[in-house]
């Protein structure tokens, strides 16, 4: 059988017009794939997601969605971090309807795949976005404001912290119940070779590839990208992202608060509400802005920053600065090593160092023409993680899986 004759199914937790990386993800592979030749279906929670050409979409459903107590939003009923025996019936139906040649999962859901996989012999791949076989907050970053290295006693306190005592407490105690239904994958494909490392002890064995996340391409924009509005006159440095300390969001303001780079800071995002009251001088803050006039402003950026504190695994913000020429500041954690290569296409600086970042920024606004020559090696580097180059890596992947046959459910179990 040849690829423009197969036949996939998608299984992600929510799909758009749902946003969310991970939506956006599954929804530019699918059409992708769709364009390949593949025959592509989508199984989502999402009950407004609606098919598009050359993909249909199929709403499932769990027993764990009618427990409004368990879901920190009513419309984001997220699936457990374990097999929902509803959702895995709910799968199994729609896998018999579809007849696929291979099951595609991303996110939580993949739990529930994975044990519909323990009877059905379909080859089953799980894509690892994020923490989530690893962490119930999916982050990996603990009560203590840091990177967390792993599974221990502390989940418990660090999870009701951040979901309060119910909620935290059962997903904690869901993850460890649900890490062994993981073994009936046949493969597993994880963004980043940090995230891979860390997420191999939970997958015993199951064989692992390193893909990572991938930029769709740039639309055309007839007279050039424009400078956005909201960007002031003169040097901007840019940061783009969730307003949070995991994020690093406390390090950047005291750069500008005791350095004062001779630039402008501009940080566009959501989820404000970790900010201080007042800003240091230069500092000026973008709510929700239109994703196109993001991408704008990264062509008329001096340069992006990004100083998370967690593990970040493949952070889309730095392809779409590579995408438009901005060379990059990012702290050295997570996969941004994977993407950020130090003094080719960016810099790199170690996590919790206001100091190291600041110095890093300054250098490259005193530099012009250093960072021109980064601005340039970065749009080179990027390339690699374009739609184009990336989606048949993860085809091919599909297509080895295939040709191995499906992993023996007696050696599964």
């Amino acid at each position: 059988m040849n690829a423009a004759a197969r036949r996939i199914l998608l299984a992600v937790d929510f799909y758009p017009p749902t946003i969310g990386g991970m939506e956006k993800h599954v929804q530019r592979l699918a059409e992708a794939l769709a364009k390949l030749g593949w025959d592509v279906h989508v199984a989502t929670l999402s009950s407004n997601a609606t098919s598009t050409v050359g993909v249909t979409v199929h709403r499932v459903a769990g027993w764990t969605q009618r427990a409004a107590r368990l879901h920190a939003s009513s419309e984001r009923p997220f699936p457990p971090p374990m097999p929902d025996h509803g959702l895995v019936m709910s799968l199994k139906n729609v896998i018999d309807e579809v007849q696929p040649d291979i099951v595609h999962a991303h996110g939580w859901i993949s739990f529930s795949a994975a044990k519909a996989r323990s009877t059905i012999d379909i080859p089953l791949i799980i894509t690892v976005h994020d923490s989530g076989l690893i962490c119930a907050k999916r982050t990996r970053y603990d009560r203590e404001q840091a990177a967390c290295v792993g599974p221990s006693s502390s989940c418990f306190r660090c999870s009701a912290d951040h979901y309060g005592v119910a909620r935290g407490t059962a997903l904690v105690s869901a993850l460890a119940l649900g890490k062994p239904s993981l073994r009936y994958a046949d493969r597993v494909l994880c963004v980043s070779s940090e995230l891979a490392e860390a997420s191999g002890p939970v997958l015993r064995g199951v064989p692992i590839e390193v893909i990572p996340n991938f930029s769709a391409p740039a639309p055309s924009r007839p007279g050039g990208r424009q400078r956005p509005d909201f960007l002031p006159d003169g040097d901007v440095v840019l940061y783009v992202g969730t307003l949070a300390p995991f994020r690093g969001i406390d390090d950047l303001l005291a750069v500008w608060k005791t350095r004062a780079p001779a630039a402008q800071l501009v940080l566009v995002g959501s989820n404000p509400e970790g900010l201080p009251a007042v800003m240091p001088e230069g500092v000026h803050v973008v709510l929700d802005a239109p994703h196109h006039h993001v991408l704008d402003a990264f062509s008329h950026a001096a340069l992006a920053v990004l100083p998370s504190r967690f593990p970040e695994p493949s952070p889309t913000v730095v392809l779409e600065a590579f995408a438009h020429g901005c060379p990059v500041v990012a702290t050295a954690i997570g996969g941004i090593p994977d993407m950020v290569i130090d003094n080719v296409s960016g810099r790199l600086v170690p996590p919790n160092n206001p100091a190291r970042l600041g110095l890093a920024i300054e250098e490259l606004l005193a530099d012009p023409c250093l960072r021109g020559r980064l601005g340039t090696q970065a749009k080179e580097h990027g390339g690699r993680y374009h739609q184009d180059v990336v989606v048949p890596q993860i085809a091919a992947a599909y297509e080895t899986t295939l040709s191995k046959g499906p992993t023996s459910l007696e050696v599964a179990a």
